[in-house]
């Protein structure tokens, strides 16, 4: 399973994003997969969708490593759902949620800052989402 990882602090848009990104998936063509998506704390939420042949598992909450919502158990039920891609917050500078993304070999970090402005924050939300899209 590649894994495509959106890292950023807390609070710049990490989950703003990958609502973005899943809303572009689900305009283009993929579909949910039922009985996946669940609710997580804080507007967070895990899911799964697929168009033909690819399977794509995207869950906005990547701010635990030892609870039942760690980064490492969201990735185990996307693999466990067949997904090819899986695409995942990570919160920086907490190498413990870093290495939970890095013990997929196929995996790939995307930087997410804060913006200062927040006539800025739309937009790039939306651009990051773009990027990502753009890699599957």
């Amino acid at each position: 399973m590649k894994v495509i990882s959106l890292r950023g602090t807390n609070n710049c848009g990490k989950t703003a994003s990958l609502t973005i990104l899943y809303y572009m998936l689900l305009a283009n063509g993929y579909n949910k997969i039922q009985g996946c998506y669940k609710e997580l704390s804080n507007g967070d939420f895990i899911d799964v969708l697929e168009k033909g042949e690819i399977i794509i598992g995207i869950v906005t909450q990547g701010d635990y490593v030892q609870t039942e919502n760690s980064i490492k158990n969201h990735l185990e039920y996307l693999k466990s759902k067949g997904c090819n891609i899986a695409i995942c917050a990570c919160t920086s500078n907490n190498d413990k949620a870093e290495e939970q993304v890095k013990a997929y070999s196929n995996h790939l970090f995307i930087d997410k800052k804060k913006e200062k402005l927040k006539t800025m924050f739309i937009n790039s939300n939306c651009k990051i989402a773009l990027e990502i899209f753009r890699l599957i």
